[in-house]
């Protein structure tokens, strides 16, 4: 059986929702999922907060949402990007959807050298790893891909996202796409993904 490593995207720049996702999985509805920035304090602050998010914002940068909904220059430096690093009502909401299922990952191996096999995906090295509750906790980085072995949720990343990617099946995308604790806007499979703030 073909794993979903064995179909990820290798050497591509990654600017495409498909180049994020394996591609058993781009048959399945699509969303971005928006990770909060930090306030001064290190309290999150949803994307949403600032203004709504509609369809327009499907393919839109950090700066360029910020001056759509005309944040000013001292709130949004004001801002930090988080860099995949889970808030508490993301982390939940995540746990909710992934609940009892078997979640295989690929994390960012960074610049140490690994003693184990490493995945090539968009010029940079992933070890792969299973993904349980713990990983998808207030504070913790979230794995930047994971897919579920069923074949109903997989998402994707940049580096140090302030978004990731996400497939689900019907009702696991109604449930993350009306979840309070999160931002989405429904993605196609062509939209591009613009550079994270995070990098």
């Amino acid at each position: 059986m073909t794993s979903a490593t064995d179909t990820m995207p290798r050497e591509v720049p990654g600017r495409q929702v498909a180049d994020f996702l394996p591609s058993a999985y781009h048959g399945l509805p699509l969303l971005r999922l928006f990770l909060p920035f930090a306030d001064s304090n290190g309290d999150p602050v949803r994307w949403s907060a600032l203004g709504h998010l509609d369809d327009s914002a499907r393919q839109m940068s950090w700066p360029e949402w910020a001056e759509r909904q005309s944040v000013t220059v001292a709130v949004s430096t004001q801002l930090e990007p988080t860099g995949g690093v889970l808030d508490h009502g993301t982390a939940e909401a995540l746990r909710d959807a992934v609940d009892a299922m078997s979640v295989e990952g690929l994390r960012w191996a960074g610049y140490k050298a690994l003693d184990f096999p490493t995945v090539r995906v968009h010029a940079e090295d992933y070890y792969r790893s299973s993904l349980g509750p713990a990983d998808l906790r207030a504070g913790a980085r979230v794995p930047e891909f994971a897919w579920d072995t069923t074949g109903a949720l997989a998402w994707g990343a940049r580096l140090y996202p302030d978004s990731l990617i996400v497939a689900a099946a019907q009702p696991l995308f109604r449930q993350l796409f009306s979840d309070d604790r999160l931002d989405t806007v429904s993605v196609r499979i062509g939209d591009t993904v613009p550079c994270s703030a995070g990098d």
